[in-house]
């Protein structure tokens, strides 16, 4: 079978039998799929939008009919099956360029769109809030109108892995206020609702934009990409309750508005300063996002308590939190920003596997780094993990699926595991500047190793449900120096624990 064909082969979950097709005739029939009422009011400015240059998805056009009718298709993946959940905004596509954006329904008794478009209108590298493409006048309602901007995700989809996703984070939205805040601009509904993403370094053969974790044509599940030492943009949205003060106009203002309703200030008569109650949210988010949410966090902590102070008038300013953050994260190990974010409420199997998986990835890392900037010889290490359920499933890299390894592990009781010694063998016999980068890599294989040795009899496994971890050593010698250098590996048994097994394997090549 050719690739053309493959591609345009539907996997078969997406195809029904005659009885399930019926049904779903049948409901499609009763209206069940029908445009909802708000969505009625995007598919009347369709051809209004098509017009200057933004082509909505098939299902909002004038004449639309499912593609699924009178086919053996199973409309939940049909694309044009997908209905819109927010109804102030919709997905487009520009027909210049065929970049994806977002149009938003917004009315013209706000500030909204002077304010969007005034902070848009700005280069300065602190600028972390959405462009504005442009402003169109609703063809129907005076009293709307249609704002276009770029496409994004929320700030949290996909979820934070790292401790460096989380310092970015901070980085650029605290770089944001100080960036609204010098022009007078204080938004008043700061929340992660509000902070949205520019993920698309993350994703880079795209995915749906209404359901997001699927592929564009809804068919396929869709896996982002990490995010450390990718590009990622965070960006303030919806200025709808925003207040600009120019000159010297005062900052205090009243009412209880906003979504997060936590702050003591907050009062429908007594006024209080809109670049203060900034500051607190702010706080607030990260604390319920990370500090509350993950361990490790405590660096986190002075930040979050000075933005939090009860009284408004000894919170410092953004100028003055963006320096005290500096100050943070100067004194942060780089080797700090790669480690995995451990939720507290995190089962203690779960916690140890993954810190163990932490651990390897960490000293490979270094291994890698360091063997980068040798001109002697060059070293690949490579896990690659196996999973059968019981389809293959392949996953280059040392991220272990928690679905499988810890459905698998659940009668296992690792704290009784014995605490492996630190291993004193090298991994590559090259220089001793190697041997505490090697003994770090060897230092999380070996906690595996000891691991799944303690639960060899503890541990019950379908047969269909098998874990393969392979571990590959390749080692090239430089023909820079015609000495030759014996490189040795550990010789580890295969471990076997049930349908679980580690083989470690290495790979000698010549010289280059």
């Amino acid at each position: 079978m050719s690739a053309s064909e493959k591609q345009k082969r539907l996997p078969s979950y997406a195809v029904l039998d005659e009885d399930a097709a019926q049904g779903y005739e049948e409901l499609t029939q009763q209206g069940v799929y029908n445009l909802l009422p708000t969505e009625l009011f995007w598919q009347a400015r369709q051809p209004f939008l098509y017009k200057h240059g933004y082509q909505l998805r098939p299902r909002y056009s004038p004449n639309w009919e499912p593609s699924w009718k009178g086919t053996n298709l199973d409309p939940t993946f049909c694309e044009d099956s997908i209905m819109l959940v927010n109804y102030q905004v919709i997905d487009a596509r520009q027909l210049k360029d065929n970049e994806l954006v977002a149009i938003k329904q917004f009315r013209n008794d706000t500030q909204e769109a002077r304010i969007a478009q005034f902070l848009s209108s700005i280069t300065d590298p602190l600028n972390h809030c959405v462009t504005i493409h442009e402003i169109l006048s609703d063809p129907f309602d005076p009293q709307l109108s249609l704002m276009v901007m770029p496409y994004l995700r929320p700030c949290r989809d996909p979820d934070f892995a790292t401790i460096g996703d989380v310092v970015d984070f901070v980085n650029q939205t605290l770089e944001g206020l100080v960036f609204m805040h010098r022009h007078n601009v204080a938004h008043r509904d700061i929340a992660v609702e509000n902070i949205m993403m520019d993920a698309a370094a993350l994703y880079p053969g795209g995915h749906h934009p209404v359901r997001r974790h699927y592929t564009p044509d809804g068919l396929y599940e869709v896996t982002p990409l990490p995010r450390g030492d990718r590009s990622v943009t965070y960006l303030y949205v919806d200025f709808g309750l925003s207040s600009w003060f120019p000159g010297d106009a005062s900052p205090y203002v009243v009412g209880r508005v906003g979504r997060d309703k936590q702050a003591p200030e907050l009062s429908s008569t007594v006024p209080y300063n809109a670049f203060k109650l900034d500051i607190f949210t702010l706080g607030n988010l990260y604390s319920q996002e990370f500090e509350q949410r993950y361990n490790s966090m405590h660096f986190l902590v002075p930040l979050i308590d000075n933005m939090r102070q009860p009284r408004p008038e000894s919170r410092p300013t953004a100028a003055q939190l963006l320096a005290q953050w500096e100050e943070i994260k100067a004194d942060l190990k780089e080797s700090l920003f790669r480690w995995r974010l451990g939720p507290k409420t995190e089962p203690a199997v779960e916690r140890v596997l993954n810190d163990t998986v932490a651990i390897a990835r960490e000293g490979i890392y270094h291994l890698r780094k360091f063997i980068h900037g040798s001109c002697r010889s060059t070293i690949l290490v490579d896990v690659t993990l196996v999973l059968s359920c019981p389809a293959n499933i392949a996953v280059n890299g040392i991220l272990l699926d928690n679905a499988c390894i810890f459905q698998a592990l659940r009668k296992l009781d690792v704290s009784r595991a014995p605490r492996p010694p630190r291993p004193t063998a090298s991994l590559f016999k090259l220089n001793t500047a190697q041997d505490r980068l090697q003994d770090y890599v060897l230092l999380g294989l070996s906690r595996i190793k000891a691991i799944l040795r303690h639960g060899r009899f503890a541990l019950q496994l379908a047969a269909t449900r098998r874990v393969l971890l392979s571990i590959q050593h390749t080692a090239h010698r430089s023909h820079t120096s015609d000495d030759t250098r014996n490189m040795h590996t550990p010789m580890f048994s295969p471990i076997h624990v049930a349908s679980i097994a580690i083989y470690p394997r290495h790979i000698m090549a010549g010289t280059e």
